[in-house]
C-alpha cells in the first residue's frame, strides 16, 4: 500500500540471549541494502568464552542457570542466576584445563528479597574466592584457574533463614572464561 506520507523504516531487533549478541536488521523495502552483524560465536570470541555455555556436570537441587539479572542498575545479558532459600548447594562444570581466568561480577538483582548470599568459588577443591552477595553491590571477582579441571561454585542464604515466598535472586553477571 503506497501513500504520500508514507516514508521507508528500518526495524532493527536485538534479542538477548546467552552468550554473544547478534543484531539483525531488516532493510525498509526489497533492494535496499543492509547487512547482519553478529558478534563471534563463543569460540572465536578473543576474549574467551562465557561460563554459562557450559553444561553443569554436576550440583544439587537449585542449580546456577544461564539467564540474565541486573545488580545495581547494571543489566547482565550473558549470568548464571538461582533464586533460593537453601544452604549448601553448588554447581559444578568441567574446564579441561583449557582455561587460565574466570572473572565475573558477584550480587543479587536489584528486584530481589535482601537475604545476603555466601559465594565460595573452588578450583579443583581449593577455594580461590568468596565473597558476600547483596543487593546493590557488584563484587567483581577474578581468580587463576590454570590447570583446573573443575570450577565449583557453592552458595548459600547467610544468617540460615530467608523469606521462601521471595528468596534471593543471585547473579553472576558475566561469566568469562579466558584463555
Amino acid at each position: 500500500m503506497t501513500s504520500p506520507t508514507a516514508i521507508p523504516v528500518r526495524v532493527v531487533e536485538t534479542v538477548a540471549v546467552p552468550g554473544p549478541t547478534v543484531t539483525v536488521t531488516v532493510p525498509a523495502s526489497p533492494g535496499t541494502p543492509e547487512t547482519a552483524s553478529p558478534s563471534p560465536a563463543p569460540e572465536e570470541n578473543p576474549k574467551g568464552q562465557s561460563l554459562a555455555l557450559l553444561t553443569p556436570v554436576d550440583g544439587e537441587r537449585f542449580p546456577l542457570e544461564p539467564g540474565s539479572g541486573t545488580i545495581k542498575g547494571k543489566k547482565y545479558e550473558d549470568a548464571l542466576t538461582v533464586a533460593t532459600c537453601s544452604t549448601d548447594r553448588f554447581t559444578e562444570y568441567n574446564l579441561g584445563t583449557s582455561w587460565k581466568r574466570m572473572t565475573a561480577s558477584v550480587g543479587l538483582d536489584d528486584t530481589s528479597s535482601d537475604w545476603p548470599m555466601t559465594v565460595k568459588i573452588l578450583a579443583d577443591d581449593e577455594t580461590r574466592a568468596s565473597v558476600q552477595a547483596a543487593t546493590g553491590i557488584a563484587r567483581p571477582i577474578s581468580i587463576d584457574v590454570t590447570g583446573a579441571t573443575r570450577l565449583r561454585i557453592e552458595y548459600e542464604t547467610s544468617g540460615g533463614t530467608c523469606d521462601f515466598d521471595n528468596p534471593p535472586l543471585l547473579v553472576i553477571g558475566t561469566p568469562l572464561l579466558e584463555r
